[in-house]
């Protein structure tokens, strides 16, 4: 569902890096593997993106991006 897209992807990469963090990348199957090359490939081409903005600009730009925001939890 698009509307928690974002959310559910973070929390998602949260997981990634914590799990990257605790050693688990050094027993991950084929297909794993295959899976973290293009995860972090997308992750380099997102972050060139947007690597000219710092936190509170992203912030903006994401605020000015979507007038109507709606506050939801």
């Amino acid at each position: 569902m698009s509307y928690c897209r974002f959310e559910n992807t973070a929390e998602d990469l949260r997981d990634c890096i914590d799990a990257i963090n605790n050693g688990e990348i050094n027993s991950l199957s084929k297909y794993e593997q295959g899976a973290f090359v293009d995860l972090v490939m997308m992750a380099k081409e997102i972050s060139e993106m947007y690597q000219h903005l710092d936190e509170q600009e992203l912030n903006e730009f994401i605020t000015n991006a979507n007038p109507q925001d709606e506050d939801e939890d």
